[in-house]
């Protein structure tokens, strides 16, 4: 959201396009998380046999997001990968022979091609006693159930492509009949389990949005001071570039509050004319002390309490250059009779740091009256 676009916001504008914006977040997660128990199933009974060794465990953790609910479905995975495995089915490449390689456009198989062009590697490798580390050995066995699994022409008894297609009735062919049965059950059991982890990861990430709608709410009608907002510890587990627009409606929301008039009780009546803000002439008579205390509606002790934890507000004023633009200023401490001993200093509006002396040198020649001054204040008109 851009100044321009902000100046012409109200709260509940604000209020209202944030939970526009999280809806069409939980909308995507719902349509990530709602394909996913068919995509396992989809490996478990050997389809998209190319994704299952690459990418199982990774994209689908990214939208449960907590670290408890990754670590459970994480185990899912592997136990997954194990019954794959038990099945027959290993990463489809990896089965080829050299000629295929060719034949596919892979590069950096010649030497197989030359050596045994027609058998698959994994073979040619035991065989050459070439196996690395990281290979992950296979027998001719291994390697002739898993090229019938995956539609391959499958290998004779010396390891040499024969051309025949094994028709595959189903993903359990290679299995005995009672551990068919066992798989089908801990196939049945697994789906469960994910489906289960992402209800729940569902459930949290609507949890969440539900209590940040909340805490701009509060923070918007000045309820809660900033520490207290930070108190309530609301993390979002979504991608970062979901979470950058939403972090935005907080700023909002709580430069909103002030420009509203849902702080008036802790600012001054100095600091509420640089806000533009209206108030009753007799506040002026301690124009230091915030209007809470004045009404007898604020101990001093927790007006200067949620000065504090604020610390800053947010002004879009001419005052201080000639032409309007957003400044930060900074809520200053009270003293005992609930005054303040000097003005708001003047922040960066994005970076809220204090003003370099070379940046207040550059701008003092353009200061306008601001009520209420007092000659400690850079503002301050000097005679």
């Amino acid at each position: 959201m851009d100044d321009d676009n902000a100046n012409s916001m109200n709260l509940e504008m604000v209020l209202s396009e944030s939970r526009q914006v999280g809806e069409g977040i939980l909308a995507k997660i719902e349509k990530q998380i709602s394909v996913l128990p068919s995509k396992l199933q989809d490996f478990l009974v050997g389809e998209e046999q190319n994704e299952v060794f690459e990418s199982i465990s990774h994209p689908s953790l990214d939208v449960i997001g907590y670290d408890d609910l990754k670590e459970q479905a994480k185990s899912i995975f592997e136990r997954t990968q194990a019954i794959i495995r038990e099945k027959g089915y290993r990463f489809i490449p990896s089965l080829y022979t050299g000629r295929e390689h060719k034949e596919c456009g892979s590069s950096g198989y010649e030497f197989y091609e030359e050596k045994m062009p027609d058998v698959p590697i994994p073979i040619v490798k035991s065989r050459l006693n070439m196996l690395k580390d990281y290979d992950q050995p296979m027998t001719p066995s291994e390697v002739k159930i898993a090229r019938e699994l995956a539609g391959l022409p499958t290998i004779d008894e010396h390891g040499h492509v024969t051309g025949e297609i094994v028709q595959i009735t189903d993903s359990y062919q290679y299995l005995s009949a009672s551990r068919k049965e066992e798989i089908i059950n801990l196939e049945h059991e697994l789906i469960t389990e994910f489906r289960d982890v992402l209800q729940e990861a569902y459930s949290r990430h609507t949890k969440v949005l539900e209590d940040y709608y909340q805490l701009l709410d509060d923070i918007g009608h000045g309820l809660i001071t900033q520490k207290e907002a930070r108190d309530r510890h609301i993390k979002f587990c979504i991608d970062a570039r979901e979470k950058k627009p939403l972090s935005k409606f907080y700023f909002e929301a709580k430069n909103l509050s002030y420009i509203e008039g849902y702080r008036d009780d802790i600012l001054t009546p100095m600091e509420l004319s640089i806000l533009g803000r209206d108030y009753d002439n007799h506040f002026e008579e301690q124009p230091h002390t915030p209007l809470g205390i004045q009404k007898g509606d604020l101990s001093i002790l927790d007006a200067n309490r949620m000065r504090m934890e604020e610390g800053y507000f947010i002004a879009n004023t001419d005052l201080f250059t000639g032409y309007e633009q957003p400044w930060g200023l900074t809520l200053e401490k009270l003293n005992d009779r609930g005054q303040t001993e000097k003005g708001p200093e003047l922040l960066g509006h994005e970076t809220l740091s204090p003003l370099s002396a070379k940046h207040i040198d550059y701008f003092k020649e353009r200061f306008q009256k601001i009520l209420f001054s007092r000659p400690g204040d850079i503002y301050h008109p000097k005679k």
